[in-house]
């Protein structure tokens, strides 16, 4: 097949492909970690408006040793769990995904929590394909 257009360019040639899961887990750490050290956020609630949304990008990565997703999930669970909710903080969790399959231990933190969750996924029908 002839040259569409694209040129892909393997930016380390003494890695091959099938062997980055080391590199990788190195770059998305140094990646998250630029990240925190440059965040500006306050760890008190009561210094937010009642209608402030915080929004944390998150990586799960398995493949690379990167679970920053279940840890999130499950702090965030247990600060909920352990300072309650009240009349003046009762916050709601949206959990989203393009590829949302509700894992198990998700399943769990939801369902003993006192947070309200809502779950927006995509329809089963995002990803159809009509075949021939």
């Amino acid at each position: 097949m002839p040259n569409e257009g694209y040129r892909l360019e393997w930016p380390d040639p003494n890695t091959h492909p099938h062997n980055i899961d080391s590199k990788a887990e190195k770059a998305l750490t140094k990646l998250q970690a630029s990240f925190m050290s440059s965040s500006t956020t306050t760890d008190d609630p009561s210094d937010k408006a009642p209608s402030e949304v915080l929004v944390f990008p998150i990586i799960q990565a398995g493949q690379f040793n990167i679970r920053e997703e279940e840890q999130c999930l499950s702090v965030l669970f247990n600060h909920v769990a352990l300072h309650g909710t009240s009349a003046s903080f009762n916050p709601t969790m949206d959990l989203t995904s393009g590829y949302f399959g509700l894992y198990k231990p998700y399943q769990d933190l939801i369902l003993s929590s006192s947070i309200d969750c809502r779950i927006i996924a995509a329809s089963p029908m995002v990803n159809f394909r009509k075949c021939f």
